[in-house]
């Protein structure tokens, strides 16, 4: 999540100066991490959800079987049969997204439409989520402050982005980024 959200501020520059603006605010590197700051670190929190919608890292990796048998449309699904739910699709389905293929994280913004909560499942859905979501969510936002706080960087010249579905969806080769110390 932390190294995809880094690559996708230096595709989308006019959010990273909202993230740095809000993480001179809010965040404080001489003094302890205070969830009362990270909770209004809104840009922060938004951009990384929308991190997650396009590069879910754990998208295909729940098998689950079915308890009875079932009916989708045509399809029987007999109770017993392994079935692989497909999560990433749905996160760019336009059922559910307005210009999925776009990388909006204003579309988490408070006073944005319901999300479906099933359409949205980068820690899972319904009452077997994860339940690390929240400590996952919060340690971005300390490593990401600390690293922007330290760093000013770019992608490598001539790297492009090719990602890779293996035991989970990652880039392909390294994330390559030129760092300068501030």
């Amino acid at each position: 999540m932390i190294g995809m959200a880094l690559y996708e501020m230096t595709q989308n520059p006019d959010f990273l100066e909202k993230i740095q603006k809000e993480r001179e605010t809010y965040y404080k590197a001489d003094e302890k991490a205070d969830m009362d700051n990270l909770n209004k670190m809104e840009d922060l929190h938004c951009f990384l959800k929308e991190t997650l919608r396009f590069h879910t890292p754990g998208a295909n990796i729940s098998n689950c079987v079915a308890l009875k048998e079932h009916k989708l449309g045509d399809l029987v699904i007999p109770k017993g049969m392994w079935v692989k739910p497909d999560f990433f699709s749905v996160m760019f389905h336009q059922k559910y997204w307005t210009e999925p293929e776009k990388f909006n994280p204003d579309r988490w913004k408070a006073g944005a439409e319901k999300i479906d909560p099933y359409a949205y499942t980068p820690f899972a859905g319904g009452p077997r989520n994860c339940i690390g979501q929240h400590l996952a969510m919060m340690e971005a936002k300390i490593i990401i402050s600390e690293f922007l706080g330290k760093f000013n960087y770019k992608l490598k010249d001539g790297y492009k982005l090719k990602m890779a579905y293996r035991f989970l969806n990652e880039p392909f080769d390294e994330l390559l980024l030129d760092l300068k110390q501030k």
